[in-house]
């Protein structure tokens, strides 16, 4: 298989920069403006966008605009969970129109995926749909956990495809509505270190005919020319078809065939992945690879470019992510003026200049009710539901397969994380840097199969994400990385992406974290309790507890 690097191509005879646009074959111009850091797109039948916006003013600031054919520009939905946008534009949610046209896709960055019926974006609400009006797409999560769906496209029976960038695979939604993960990506090679290797991170994809392409993003921190465009056959083979490349974040393929690939920028050798101060603005770029198999340069110099959307009349939409805008492409078309969010809209809040920042301190330590030692009056004296505690976090007795504690990736040893870059879940030995994966693992018997090794499948899984101190964790409102077990108001109880959680209403939020890791199959649920939904899981472990003298009898002691 022939693999085509962009900086060497002999053959390449269409370098085009956005500033030669007027006296080429293109021109660039601006159709809407204004908007909160926008990501991904998504075309409706009638011809209106869908603008999907990382937010980055407010706690849930992300949402879903809508650009109508009318030139109407405004929010469809609002309030979603929002991150700092200069390191994190992965949490904006991933938006897809289903190929019959009915149904407008929502992936959520920890929650999964959702859904609206198109019919609502035929016009601007006036007010903005809400998280409550969102359908979820999957009543059971089954063994898999949609952590940061960055794009969707579909295959040819019409089921959802996401690119999970956390979990550097390809998930498919199967007729019963769970996700299955149907392909997932090797290593990347670092192209400046012989023998290096660079998580891969799928972004963009595409469908066409019976393959599946998609962008790899070359780990994170990114390095110069480690992304990949590949393409998966139905057969499931996998083959190289660009690489190279900087940061690629999109693909897509136009009416007419052709191939876009966009790059979200250049960057020095190495750099935090979507950092704006990191790298160079306005050194994105779109290339094209035609019917004939040439890769072509046509729009160089382009600020921040993150998702690409070709339009039945042969023009591409391209996003902006950092500077607001939706760009359109055409041949030589002339240009509208641009469309804005309405003047009322709210804006984000610029900092203040304070002539005496001591001053200004003191105001907002008075007003929060700020204090040193925050948290020590929440400090549990040492008592016997205390030291229960204590031994069920180092006891591997809450694991499927009995092999994996709490204290493994939370240990004492390495201020409570694991000193890893990511973990080594279920399946492994030993702690820290030396742990390892073991080649053998147990199944356990709780479901009923005879107790037995057998070869482990989690060889070379790690857990997505890296494990964070839990030190002085019971002071936060939001627990793991993206926070999708949150406590927004002390008034209400905490939310998690799991109905029957929500339906106990809890209000602490390490303790409901703690319901979660032990039914994540990589992590704490194995072999044994792998293919079992949440709630049956967490049953067989309180079983497995009261099938144990020792616990049973301390459990009746303390409550």
């Amino acid at each position: 298989m022939m693999s085509m690097r962009p900086c060497i191509l002999a053959f390449v005879s269409c370098l085009l920069s956005v500033n030669a646009f007027a006296q080429s074959e293109f021109r660039l111009s601006v159709v809407a403006e204004g908007l909160y850091h926008p990501v991904g797109m998504a075309l409706l039948p009638d011809g209106a966008v869908l603008i999907a916006e990382a937010g980055g003013h407010g706690a849930r600031s992300a949402g879903i605009s809508l650009l109508l054919p009318d030139g109407n520009l405004g929010r469809l939905v609002s309030g979603l969970l929002s991150r700092p946008v200069d390191r994190n534009l992965i949490s904006a949610p991933a938006i897809a129109v289903s190929p019959d046209g009915d149904t407008i896709l929502i992936g959520i960055a920890g929650a999964g995926l959702y859904s609206l019926p198109s019919e609502v974006a035929n016009r601007l609400p006036d007010v903005p749909y809400t998280p409550s009006d969102l359908s979820p797409r999957h009543t059971h999560r089954g063994k898999v956990f949609l952590l940061h769906p960055f794009d969707i496209t579909f295959d040819g029976g019409g089921n959802a495809v996401v690119s999970d960038a956390a979990g550097n695979g390809l998930l498919r939604e199967e007729d019963d509505g769970s996700l299955s993960y149907f392909h997932r990506f090797d290593a990347l090679d670092n192209p400046i270190e012989s023998g290096g290797r660079l998580e891969p991170l799928p972004t963009g994809i595409a469908r066409h005919n019976d393959s599946t392409y998609v962008a790899l993003f070359g780990g994170c921190p990114h390095v110069t020319g480690s992304g990949e465009l590949v393409a998966i056959h139905g057969d499931g083979q996998q083959r190289n078809v660009v690489d190279g490349l900087n940061m690629p974040v999109d693909v897509a393929f136009d009416e007419s065939g052709n191939l876009w690939i966009l790059e979200f920028a250049a960057l020095p050798a190495r750099s935090d992945c979507f950092a704006r101060f990191d790298t160079r603005e306005a050194s994105g770029r779109l290339s094209r690879i035609n019917a004939d198999g040439v890769l072509e340069s046509i729009a160089e110099d382009l600020h921040f470019p993150a998702a690409v959307l070709p339009l039945p009349d042969g023009g591409l939409y391209i996003s902006e992510a950092f500077s607001g805008r939706v760009l359109r492409l055409d041949r030589n078309v002339e240009p509208g003026p641009p469309h804005r969010y309405p003047s009322h809209d709210t804006r984000p809040a610029t900092y203040a200049t304070f002539a005496d920042l001591d001053l200004a301190l003191r105001e907002v330590i008075e007003g929060l009710e700020l204090s040193p030692y925050p948290g020590r009056e929440l400090r549990e004296p040492d008592s016997e539901l205390t030291r229960l505690g204590r031994d069920l976090f180092f006891d591997p007795i809450l694991s499927g397969d009995k092999d994996i504690a709490c204290s493994t990736c939370h240990h004492p040893s390495f201020a409570m994380t694991d000193a890893r870059v990511l973990p080594i879940g279920t399946g492994g030995h030993g702690l820290g840097e030396t742990r390892t994966f073991r080649l053998l693992t147990n199944v356990s018997g709780d479901m009923g199969e005879l107790p037995e090794s057998t070869i482990n499948p989690f060889v070379g899984t790690f857990v997505p994400r890296n494990s964070p101190t839990i030190i002085n964790a019971a002071l936060l409102n939001g627990q793991f990385w993206d926070s999708r077990i949150e406590l927004a108001d002390a008034s209400e109880s905490v939310t998690t992406p799991e109905d029957a959680i929500n339906d106990l209403r809890m209000t602490d939020t390490l303790a409901t974290q703690a319901l979660f890791p032990i039914v994540s199959e990589v992590e704490m649920a194995g072999v044994t309790f792998g293919n079992y939904s949440p709630m049956v899981i967490r049953a067989a472990l309180i079983n497995r507890l009261q099938g144990n003298e020792d616990y049973a009898g301390r459990f009746a002691a303390v409550f």
